[in-house]
């Protein structure tokens, strides 16, 4: 368990699962799970389509005895103003009604905590704007309410202060001994302030969260996770040794244990995880990890 946050090894972590999909009728589960399964096909579909066109880095679909998991790695930036080929696409249509479904829980991993906006406006009223990237997109399209009192529910669940990207940057601008004065700072950022900030958050809704074994479970992420953060600190201590891609996941690790909180937290049956593809492997490695699984569909493409 200790090593799942090695970051060299995250390619070797993407290929652990191939590309599987299974027999609902041969299967042992029930009827109503089986049903409910064949009732996001259609989405599961357009997503998978999604990823042939080499958009969405990263998809795992799977069942456990509670629910189904639909994850997706995506990156926003590559996709600029391709706003159509991303799963925004999927999502406007879950909301306008295309797919006959309910009761979905959509976490969306954002450095904009926008949960005031959610599900305001009529969506009979939103309009496309060429002009918008595609975060901007997802964001907006996220204040309207899905049709006919669908229940789809959009999370905003990234807690990050987005100045740590300043610091990292013009910490890989500056010369050998302001470079290690301004890595030090980030990791007491990381592990005194956002780590601190982090458990107080899932305090406030672990409550929410009835199965005894999950909250065992998110207990010992949150231990690991913090126990990783500050040896990789002290290894830095130790070798002044780091390199920009390693601390920038570092950075994006933090959140990792409030992600899995907020999933555990809600009672929809489907949960679908839309972020990056290093928070998506992490999640995806932690739920099958301690659940009864059968995945129907895992694969993801190296960066």
């Amino acid at each position: 368990m200790n090593n799942i946050y090695k970051y060299n090894s995250l390619n070797s972590t993407n290929n652990k699962y191939k590309v599987k999909y299974s027999n609902l009728k041969k299967s042992n589960k029930s009827n109503k799970k089986s049903l409910l399964f064949s009732s996001i096909e259609p989405i599961i579909s357009d997503i998978i389509n999604l990823f042939e066109e080499e958009h969405i880095l990263g998809i795992s679909i799977f069942q456990t005895d509670d629910n189904i998991y639909i994850l997706i790695g995506e990156s926003h930036h590559k996709l600029e103003k391709e706003t159509n080929k991303s799963f925004y696409r999927i999502y406007k249509d879950m909301i306008g009604g295309k797919y006959s479904i309910n009761n979905i829980d959509v976490f969306v991993e954002s450095q904009i905590n926008l949960e005031p906006l959610i599900n305001t406006k009529n969506l009979s009223e939103y309009k496309f704007d060429d002009n918008e990237r595609t975060d901007e997109s997802f964001r907006r399209i996220t204040n309207f309410k899905p049709v006919n009192n669908l229940n789809i529910n959009p999370h905003y669940i990234d807690i990050r202060d987005n100045s740590i990207y300043f610091w990292l940057d013009l910490a890989f601008r500056s010369n050998s001994e302001e470079k290690n004065e301004i890595i030090k700072n980030i990791f007491i950022l990381i592990n005194d302030n956002y780590i601190r900030y982090l458990k107080k958050l899932i305090e406030s809704i672990i409550i929410e969260i009835k199965n005894k074994e999950k909250v065992k479970n998110l207990m010992d992420f949150i231990n690991y996770t913090t126990e990783f953060l500050i040896n990789r600190e002290e290894i830095f201590e130790t070798n002044k040794i780091i390199t920009y891609d390693e601390l920038s996941f570092l950075s994006g690790l933090v959140i990792n244990p409030y992600i899995l909180a907020k999933i555990y937290s809600t009672k929809s049956p489907i949960k679908i995880f839309y972020g990056g593809l290093n928070h998506i492997t992490m999640i995806d490695k932690e739920l099958k990890e301690h659940e009864n699984i059968q995945v129907y569909f895992s694969k993801f493409k190296d960066q």
